[in-house]
Order: C-alpha cells, then structure tokens, then sequence
C-alpha cells in the first residue's frame, strides 16, 4: 500500500479542476427538491436592551410565507445548544444576533423578504 503525501509548494491534482472551470461542475444548489421550504432566521438587531413589541403581521401576509415560529408557536425551541428558547416581548437582549422567530417560506428571496417584515421595537439600554 503506497501512501502519497503533497509536499509544500508542489503541484496537488484536482479531479474536479476541469468540470469547476468548464461550468459542468454540479453543486448542491443545483438539485431541485419538490416542495422544498427555506427558512430565514430573524433576530435582534441591537446589542443591549429590552424588546417593547414584536410585529409579525406584514411579514405572514408576505407571499410564499408558510410559518412563522417563534416562542408564541413553539414551546421549547432550542437554537444551537441556546438554554433560552426564542426571545420574545419583555426579554432582555445580551447581543446582536439574539432569535427572534424564523420565517419560513417557499422560496428563499420570499423567506427574506418577509423576515425583514418583522417590526421590534426595544428600549435600549
């Protein structure tokens, strides 16, 4: 069993050189799923405060949107080992980028759109 190692500064093959520079190369944004949802997280957008007063009412009207979940709709939600569940009115906010709900739609330009729907209102601290 011969075991090859590139050494520094030495030419290293790619199998897929020829297909990524041709555009032939397929991703996995290239395949197309039936009935697929994309999601957009929404979060906080300062660094030190109290939320007053969460609006979701543009953003379920936007179209393609599916659901929106958020700590009114979901018990228990846990985000990456998060101990607290989405933030929600009367929370105190630690940091920029704090969850708020996610939106989920059908398409992911829809799914954006309609996150940036969403009206907080904080006091900032």
């Amino acid at each position: 069993m011969s075991q090859s190692t590139a050494k520094l500064g030495q030419p290293v093959p790619r199998v897929e050189g020829r297909a990524k520079v041709t555009g032939s190369a397929r991703y996995a944004a290239d395949f197309s799923l039936p009935d697929l949802c994309h999601a957009v997280l929404v979060t906080t957008t300062i660094a030190r405060g109290t939320i007053r007063a969460i609006d979701l009412t543009a953003a379920r009207k936007a179209p393609g949107v599916i659901e929106i979940l958020c700590s009114e709709n979901i018990a228990q939600a846990r985000l990456a080992g998060d101990r607290n569940p989405f933030r929600t009115v009367g929370d105190s906010v630690s940091y920029i980028g704090q969850p708020l709900a996610v939106v989920v739609a059908d398409t992911p330009e829809n799914a954006r759109f309609a996150a940036g729907q969403v009206r907080v209102e904080y006091e900032a601290s």
